[in-house]
């Protein structure tokens, strides 16, 4: 059974353009998930703080 986390972050809804981290790392809303990812979705507004923080 694969197993994946995710967390959303701020007043995320259908409208925001958000970013998506994937075990740390920025990728597309296409990224195929794998067995125990670990999923965070920001506002994109939030970029610059978030990518700071993880370097990617």
């Amino acid at each position: 059974m694969k197993t994946v986390y995710i967390r959303f972050y701020e007043e995320l809804n259908d409208f925001l353009p958000i970013l998506i981290l994937v075990n740390s790392k920025s990728v597309e809303f296409n990224y195929i998930l794998n067995d125990k990812d670990e999923i965070s979705v920001y506002p994109v507004f939030m970029n610059h703080l978030i990518l700071r923080k993880f370097g990617t």
